[in-house]
């Protein structure tokens, strides 16, 4: 009862996030094949009690990793530890990810990305046409 009680407030909210509804114990597991077209950008999982959100507009992902509330980001940081991605921006938290982030952020700035737009475009065009040729014009994974 008391686990049910404090897990309300999750249920209510992740009942407005459009996804698949979950069964006991194997949460939306089952249900997972074919269901990007029909929810993304934002989709729910759940896997057992467990409440994933999985978002794809750049938007959303902006506000999800600039919130004060990510700079734990433990849960991240132990599944990325597990797929050996070291520490990096995105895996550290809280005092070492603020220093950090404050050293990078000056090179992200319009000014000087603008010096690179040619650069760029170079070589998204390279990769554009290196994807054409193996997708033989039909659809596939990246």
């Amino acid at each position: 009862m008391r686990y049910c009680l404090k897990r309300r407030r999750l249920w209510y909210l992740a009942s407005n996030i459009p996804g698949l509804s979950g069964y006991p114990i194997v949460g939306s597991a089952l249900n997972l094949t074919g269901t990007n077209e029909k929810y993304f950008p934002t989709v729910k999982i759940w896997v057992g009690s467990w409440l994933w959100v999985a978002v794809s507009d750049p938007d959303d992902v902006e506000t999800v990793l600039k919130s004060i509330k990510c700079l734990g980001r433990k849960f991240l940081k132990d599944v990325l530890d597990h797929a050996r991605a070291g520490d990096g921006l995105i895996t550290l938290s809280g005092d070492k990810w603020a220093y950090h982030r404050r050293e990078i952020m000056p090179t992200f700035k319009l000014s000087i990305l603008k010096n690179y737009i040619g650069i760029f475009q170079k070589h998204s065009f390279e990769l554009v046409n290196k994807w054409s040729s193996e997708a033989d014009g039909g659809r596939g994974d990246l």
